[in-house]
């Protein structure tokens, strides 16, 4: 569950981000992803820890949806990049 994982994150996120689903359709999916992403697969866990953060402080208002989505597109960013180059 490494770079499939990974991959799966980015496209689903991406999803949300062009308007293809909901942020909630988005949370559905990736709930269950984040708690069984296996202890190896080191960067899906930090791509997904942040993308965690980020939801979670849009949830309690500390960050507006306009927020939310620069920073979930910039949490990816680095990321999607490093897929790339392997």
């Amino acid at each position: 569950m490494t770079l499939g994982t990974e991959l799966a994150i980015q496209q689903h996120l991406l999803q949300y981000l062009n308007g293809e689903i909901q942020l909630y359709e988005f949370e559905d999916w990736f709930a269950p992803v984040l708690w069984s992403i296996d202890s190896e697969a080191e960067t899906a866990r930090e791509m997904a820890g942040e993308i965690h953060i980020l939801i979670s402080e849009f949830s309690r208002g500390d960050r507006t949806l306009g927020a939310l989505r620069e920073g979930l597109a910039a949490a990816i960013r680095p990321f999607a990049e490093n897929s790339l180059s392997k």
